[in-house]
C-alpha cells in the first residue's frame, strides 16, 4: 500500500503488525487487549462476541493475511455444545450464543466481574451468533475454499440457520425478529423488534447458507426455506432526522430511534459509544448495502453516515470508517477524519487510546483503505471505488471475493494497470476503469484479447496471471509500473 498520506500509510502497516503480534494459527485467540495488558485489564480482558472478538479479524482476509485469521474459528466452534444447550433451555432449536457466556468461551483467561452481566439476558442480543458468523462467511466468499466451508457449515452455520428459522415470527406479510435488543443490557421496554444488526447479519447468513450448500452439493431441501425467509424478512426501519431519512436502530424498543436511552441528549446532538453497531452492520460487515445497491437505499445509508459522523467513537470507528467508504461517503472527509483520529487517538507507539475496544481498533485503517481502493461487492470489483481522483495511490495483492489477488495504481487521475492472480479460476466481473477506451488483456505475459464496455466478465484459469491496461500499453510497461 502506497499513498501520499504517510500518517495513514504508517498506521496501515502498524495495525497489521500489531495484529500479527497477537494472532497465529494454532494459538489462542486474543482478548480485548491482545497480550499487552496483563494486570487488571478493563472488562477483564475478555472479548465478547457482540462484535469485539470479531472486529480485529475482518481486515486480515482482504489484506491477504489468512494465516493470521486462522486462530478465529476454534473458540466459536468449541462453544457449539453450550450454544445448543442455551437454545434448548429457552425452547428453541439450533444454536444460541451469549455475548458474555457464563462459563467464558475464553476460559484460559480467569475473570469474575462479568459473570452475571447477561445471566438472564437470553432476550437481549440474539445477534451474537450471526455476528460471529460474519467473519467466517466473508472469508469463504473471499477464498471459495471448500475445505473451509466444510469446517464452518455443517454444525455452526446450519445450527444458526435452524435457530433463526425457528425464531422468526410471521405476521401475515413478513418475518419479524422479536425480543431482540439492539444494544447491551437488560430489556426495559417491550416489544424489542427488528434490530438492524440482526436484520443485516441474518440476511448475510441466509445468503451464505444457500451459496455454501450449493457449493457443497448438500441440503437441497433446506434452500427453499432459507430463500423464503430471506425474501420475506422485514425491511430495514428508518425515521426522519434533520429532514433526512436515516436508518433507525430497531423498529420498536428502548433504542428504536437515536434517543436519549441510546446515547443522545435531548436535542439529539451527542452520540455515545453505548450504541454499538446497528446502522453500520448493514454496510460493514453485514454487506447488505454498497455502491451498486438500490439508489434510494444507498441514499439512506449515506445520510445515516453523515448524520452520525462517528469519526472518533470509543467503540465504533472499526465499523464506521469502512462503512462510510463502502457506501461512497466523501473520500476526502474520510481521509481527513482518519488523519485527525490517528493524530489525536494514538500513543507514540500507535496503539489507540479509545475508551473501549482495544485491538478491535486496528481493523479501522486497513479495512477502510481496502474499501476505498479495491472494493468487491455485489458481484463486481471496482478499483479506487471511493478514492479522491486527484490523489495517487498504489496497492498490491489485495484479496477479493473469488480468491483473486488484485494490484493496481492510480496516477494523474488515471488507473495505470490492473494485475490479477486467479487462485481458483473463477469468472471475475470487473467495472472497467477505462470505459471510453479499448483495453488490452495479457494472460501469463501474452496478449490474449481486446476488451471494451462499462464492465466485463473475465474468465480465468486457476493460477493464471492477467494484466489489463489501455490498448497500446505493452506488457513490459505494465510490469515496470508494477515495480
Amino acid at each position: 500500500m502506497e499513498i501520499p498520506n504517510k500518517t495513514i500509510e504508517k498506521q496501515f502497516y502498524f495495525s497489521l503488525y500489531y495484529l500479527a503480534s497477537c494472532m497465529r494459527k494454532g494459538e489462542y485467540a486474543p482478548g480485548l487487549y491482545g497480550g499487552w495488558v496483563l494486570k487488571n485489564p478493563a472488562w477483564a480482558g475478555i472479548a465478547p462476541i457482540n462484535y469485539n472478538y470479531q472486529a480485529p479479524y475482518y481486515c486480515l482476509v482482504p489484506t491477504n493475511h489468512l494465516d493470521l485469521a486462522d486462530s478465529y474459528e476454534q473458540q466459536i466452534l468449541d462453544w457449539i455444545p453450550q450454544a445448543k444447550k442455551n437454545a434448548e433451555a429457552h425452547g428453541f432449536q439450533g444454536l444460541y450464543f451469549e455475548a458474555y457466556p457464563r462459563r467464558s468461551m475464553f476460559s484460559a483467561r480467569r475473570w469474575t466481574g462479568l459473570d452475571n452481566l447477561n445471566r438472564d439476558c437470553f432476550m437481549c442480543q440474539k445477534s451474537n451468533g450471526i455476528l460471529a458468523a460474519t467473519h467466517m462467511i466473508l472469508r469463504y466468499y473471499h477464498t471459495r475454499d471448500l475445505e473451509y466451508a466444510r469446517l464452518i457449515y455443517p454444525e455452526f452455520l446450519k445450527g444458526l440457520g435452524e435457530f433463526w428459522v425457528d425464531d422468526l415470527k410471521w405476521d401475515g406479510t413478513r418475518y419479524v425478529i422479536e425480543n431482540d435488543y439492539v444494544h447491551e443490557g437488560p430489556v426495559n421496554i417491550l416489544p424489542q423488534t427488528n434490530p438492524l444488526t440482526s436484520l443485516g447479519c441474518l440476511r448475510l447468513l441466509f445468503q451464505a447458507l444457500i451459496d455454501i450448500s450449493q457449493a457443497l452439493g448438500v441440503d437441497l431441501e433446506l434452500r427453499p426455506v432459507w430463500q423464503e425467509r430471506l425474501e420475506k424478512l422485514s425491511r430495514f426501519p428508518t425515521f426522519t432526522r434533520n429532514g433526512r431519512t436515516v436508518f433507525r436502530n430497531q423498529e420498536s424498543g428502548t433504542s428504536a430511534a437515536w434517543s436519549r436511552e441510546c446515547g443522545y441528549d435531548e436535542d439529539f446532538s451527542v452520540w455515545s459509544s453505548c450504541c454499538a453497531i446497528p446502522e453500520m452492520a448493514l454496510m460493514y460487515p453485514g454487506s447488505q448495502i454498497g455502491l451498486f445497491s438500490d439508489p434510494e437505499l444507498l441514499t439512506v445509508a449515506r445520510e445515516t453516515v453523515a448524520q452520525q459522523a462517528r469519526w472518533t467513537d470509543d467503540n465504533m470507528t472499526c465499523f464506521f470508517y469502512p462503512s462510510a467508504a463502502r457506501v461512497g461517503h466523501d473520500p476526502a472527509e474520510i481521509l481527513e477524519q482518519m488523519t485527525h483520529m490517528i493524530q489525536t487517538k494514538t500513543n507514540t507507539n500507535l496503539t489507540y487510546t479509545f475508551g473501549g475496544g482495544g485491538i478491535e481498533n486496528f481493523n479501522t485503517v486497513p479495512a477502510t483503505l481496502v474499501e476505498m481502493l479495491c472494493q468487491y461487492f455485489q458481484g463486481k470489483v471496482k478499483l479506487f471505488a471511493n478514492w479522491p481522483k486527484n490523489m495517487p495511490a498504489k496497492f498490491g495483492n489485495l484479496l477479493i471475493y473469488g480468491n483473486f489477488l488484485v494490484s493496481s495504481q492510480l496516477l494523474n487521475n488515471q488507473v495505470q494497470y490492473i494485475g490479477i492472480l486467479s487462485n481458483r479460476g473463477e469468472i471475475l466481473k470487473l467495472v472497467n476503469p477505462w470505459p471510453d477506451r479499448e483495453v488490452v488483456c495479457y494472460r501469463n505475459g501474452e496478449e490474449a484479447e481486446i476488451l471494451s464496455g462499462e464492465e466485463f466478465d473475465l474468465p480465468t484459469g486457476k493460477g493464471e496471471r492477467i494484466c489489463l491496461a489501455p490498448k497500446g500499453v505493452t506488457y513490459w510497461e505494465i510490469k515496470s509500473r508494477m515495480r
